[in-house]
């Protein structure tokens, strides 16, 4: 109960008073308020002064009810967690700002969704049970470029001193650290936000950030309408994929538990066309695709050419891909390593027909060229269209080679690749979709699961022996 309280010196506990208890004066209130981040810094200073019965600020008046509204805030109790009730977010208010909300849910292009997509985003963002959870999530984001800063004084007639500071990016710049008589409380109570809002001039530093933006980044509704997207996505996608490409899941889910869909024009090392020269983007449809006998983890990741409102190539998929996955799982150390952690996250490419695709064939060429490997791409190209190229979970990709020799292209963990330390591997400077961090290893792994320099270097130690 202690932690609970805040002490004005001679006051009683003033942040549990009774509503009968008389709210201190304040003397005087001082803000100030700071920004840094990617732009121009800004500071804002503002003080209020009690003068006789009255308050001002320079030569403005300010309500004396302003001033006890906001003391009366600072006065109530604790808020450990951000609540739905104190950020004033009611039943009706979700049902009135859905639509709005779904504007600021930038991953989704609410705007174009169709009427399924719409009402499965409306559904979930009123959704009053996964509240809680979605409010708890957007107090626990971050933003890297934006440093706010605001603290405020409190001088009351007495001579007692309350100290509110918050460097919280977040709505409301919740939570306050208050500090009064040597002891301080952090509290998530909008209330105090609100009220020092109505005091400070509309132009003050970070004032916005006191009240629910509804057309900023940072506000209130945006964020909760990211949260909610965050929890459809995968949904809403797989409405626009079934509504574009039905005949072709049709297909595949024949053969296939579909996973996950969606149709996009997106590009990679290994698929899609880059969005430059001012050719017109590729559309395809993406699928993420399971079967019993996969690692639980282990996906395939079909990439179907989407053109003049078909897609193409599912009944291909379904000849071609067993080829692929029955390669990489033929390779003795890599199957065995999927079945003892099957939490392994990795995907298989299929794309248009092959998994090296010319694309990733020439990403390849490049990387190995630059690392001085040579040697692997001859050795690729000959076998392309009967090589396999997946990606662990970890970011690293591979190419398994028809006589089951694991090639490591690149590789971006930080703790393990698949059964080895990432010190076990080079990391040379990829030239295209560059890594953000590892890089390029041109390492080869033999089907028994020793790689190439730990081989060549017991050959040489076995040669320098003695008989």
């Amino acid at each position: 109960m202690k932690a609970r309280r805040i002490l004005f010196s001679s006051l009683l506990v003033v942040v549990s008073i009774s509503s009968h208890a008389q709210t201190p004066q304040i003397q005087t209130l001082s803000v100030q308020s700071a920004w840094g981040g990617l732009g121009k810094p800004a500071h804002s200073d503002f003080s209020i002064h009690r003068q006789g019965n009255s308050y001002n600020a320079g030569r403005r008046a300010v309500p004396s009810n302003s001033l006890n509204a906001f003391m009366s805030a600072i006065q109530e109790a604790p808020i450990g967690i951000p609540t739905a009730a104190n950020l004033g977010i009611t039943a009706q208010w979700l049902r009135e700002h859905a639509d709005q909300a779904g504007g600021h849910a930038s991953r989704l292009y609410y705007g174009d969704g169709l009427p399924d997509q719409k009402a499965l985003f409306r559904e979930a963002f009123e959704d009053q049970r996964t509240l809680p959870s979605r409010v708890k999530h957007v107090y626990e984001s971050f933003h890297t470029d934006d440093y706010p800063h605001m603290r405020v004084q409190v001088v009351l007639q007495n001579g007692a001193q309350v100290t509110l500071t918050t460097d919280s990016q977040n709505p409301y710049m919740l939570p306050w650290c208050v500090t009064a008589n040597g002891t301080t409380t952090k509290t998530y109570n909008a209330n105090i936000s609100r009220a020092l809002f109505a005091l400070l001039p509309p132009k003050f530093d970070n004032r916005g950030r006191l009240t629910d933006e509804f057309d900023s980044f940072n506000g209130l509704l945006s964020m909760l309408g990211e949260e909610t997207a965050s929890t459809v996505e995968r949904r809403w996608d797989l409405m626009r994929a079934e509504h574009a490409s039905a005949d072709a899941l049709s297909v595949l889910r024949s053969a296939y538990e579909v996973r996950s869909a969606t149709v996009n024009s997106y590009h990679d090392l290994a698929f899609g066309k880059a969005w430059d020269g001012g050719e017109p983007h590729e559309e395809n449809l993406h699928a993420a695709l399971w079967r019993q006998g996969f690692p639980k983890s282990f996906t395939v990741t079909a990439i179907l050419l989407r053109q003049n409102d078909k897609t193409e190539g599912a009944n291909e998929l379904l000849k071609r891909a067993p080829m692929y996955e029955n390669l990489v799982f033929s390779v003795p150390w890599l199957d065995a390593y999927f079945k003892s952690h099957p939490e392994e996250n990795a995907w298989l490419f299929y794309v248009h027909g092959e998994s090296v695709t010319d694309k990733a064939m020439y990403v390849f060429a490049a990387d190995m060229k630059a690392a001085g490997r040579v040697d692997l791409v001859t050795r690729v190209r000959s076998v392309q269209h009967q090589a396999a190229l997946f990606e662990s979970g970890h970011g690293d990709y591979w190419i398994i080679l028809p006589d089951k020799t694991a090639i490591l292209w690149r590789w971006e963990s930080l703790d393990h690749i698949l059964k080895w330390k990432v010190n076990e591997f080079p990391a040379h400077e990829c030239t295209d979709y560059r890594t953000v961090s590892g890089g390029c290893a041109g390492a080869v792994i033999s089907p028994d699961g020793v790689p190439e320099s730990t081989r060549t270097n017991q050959t040489s130690s076995s040669e320098a022996t003695p008989r």
